[in-house]
C-alpha cells in the first residue's frame, strides 16, 4: 500500500515574482501548476534566474534528504515575515558574492560559502511555506526517517528532531483527548510526552487527571504522524487514536485510548484505558466501535 494513500491533496498559493502561483501536493508529489518546469529550466541554463515556484520544488527536493531541515520546519513564521526573510537572504547571497567575485571561483571557500547560502535559502523557503504544504512535507520526511529508524543510516540530528516535530503534533492531541472527557477547566494545568518507539512496538499511554490538572505520557510508532495524524484522525469519538492498520477497508482495526473515572482506587482521578476498536470510516465523519465494550 502506498504511503500516501488516504492522506488529502493540499493547494497552496504562493508568492513567485509579484505574482501569486498555486503549488499542489497530491499522492507524493509536488506540482506548480502555473508553470512549465521543464522550459524555466532550460532558461534558467542560458542565464535566467529561476521563478520561486520552481526553487521551492527544488528545494523540497533536496529537504526530504535534509535532517536540519526537519529541526527547521518545527519553527512557525508569521506570514507577514516570510517574504521579507527570502528577500533579505537573496540580498545577503549578492553581498557576499560581489565580496567573493576578488577570490578565484575554483577557491573551496568561494564553494563552501554559495554552498552554505543556497543551503540556508532552501531551509528558509521550507520554513516559509504555506502551512498545509509544510504539514505533507513533515510527512515525506518522517517517512524517509521511518524506513531508516532501526538503522544507523539515520543521522543522530534526524532521530531528534523527528521525536520533537512527533511531540509537537501528538501532545496537543493528548491533552484535547484529556479535556474532553473530564471537562478540565482551561486554567489547570496538564503534561504531556510523547516517546517515539519503533512501528513494530505497542503504543501505550500512561498518566492521570484530576479537577486541577494531570499529566500523560503516550509511546507513539514512528508511523503514527502518517498513518494517524495526517488522515485527521488522532481524535475520533473524543478518544485519542495510537495506531491504526493499513488497508482499504471501512472498518479498520486501531489502538485508542479512552480516559474513565476512579473515584474508588485513586480518589477523583481519571486514567487512560487503552484498547482495540474498529474505526469506522464513512463520508459523515470517522467513528468508533470499542471491542471490549
Amino acid at each position: 500500500m502506498n504511503w500516501y494513500r488516504g492522506i488529502p491533496s493540499v493547494t497552496d498559493v504562493v508568492e513567485c515574482g509579484g505574482a501569486f502561483h498555486r503549488i499542489t501536493w497530491r499522492r507524493g508529489s509536488l506540482t506548480a501548476l502555473d508553470h512549465d518546469v521543464d522550459a524555466e529550466k532550460a532558461l534558467a541554463s542560458l542565464g535566467g534566474e529561476l521563478p520561486d515556484c520552481i526553487q521551492i520544488l527544488d528545494a523540497w527536493r533536496a529537504g526530504r534528504e535534509d535532517s536540519e531541515a526537519i529541526a527547521a520546519l518545527i519553527e512557525d513564521l508569521e506570514i507577514p515575515r516570510r517574504s521579507v526573510l527570502v528577500r533579505n537572504l537573496s540580498n545577503l547571497e549578492q553581498t557576499v558574492s560581489n565580496m567573493l567575485a576578488q577570490v578565484p571561483a575554483s577557491h573551496p571557500s568561494v564553494r563552501r560559502m554559495h554552498e552554505t547560502i543556497k543551503r540556508a535559502q532552501q531551509h528558509l523557503r521550507l520554513v516559509t511555506l504555506p502551512r498545509g504544504l509544510k504539514q505533507r512535507l513533515e510527512i515525506e520526511m518522517m517517512v524517509r526517517c521511518e524506513r531508516n529508524w532501526r538503522t544507523d543510516a539515520l543521522p543522530a540530528a534526524a532521530r531528534t528532531a523527528a521525536e520533537a516535530l512527533m511531540a509537537s503534533r501528538a501532545n496537543p492531541e493528548v491533552e484535547q483527548c484529556m479535556r474532553t472527557w473530564r471537562r478540565i477547566p482551561s486554567r489547570s494545568i496538564i503534561t504531556v510526552e510523547t516517546w517515539v518507539i519503533d512501528s513494530g512496538d505497542q503504543p501505550t499511554l500512561i498518566g492521570w487527571f484530576g479537577p486541577h490538572g494531570g499529566f500523560a505520557a503516550a509511546s507513539l510508532p514512528i508511523s503514527w504522524l502518517r498513518r494517524v495524524s495526517a488522515r485527521g484522525l488522532a481524535l475520533v469519538d473524543g478518544c485519542f487514536i495510537l495506531d491504526i492498520e493499513e488497508g482499504q477497508s471501512v472498518y479498520k482495526r486501531v489502538t485508542a485510548a479512552r480516559w474513565e473515572h476512579q473515584r474508588k482506587e485513586i480518589g477523583d482521578k481519571s486514567t487512560p484505558v487503552v484498547g482495540d476498536a474498529l474505526l469506522v470510516a464513512r463520508k459523515s465523519g470517522a467513528s468508533l466501535r470499542w471491542l471490549d465494550a
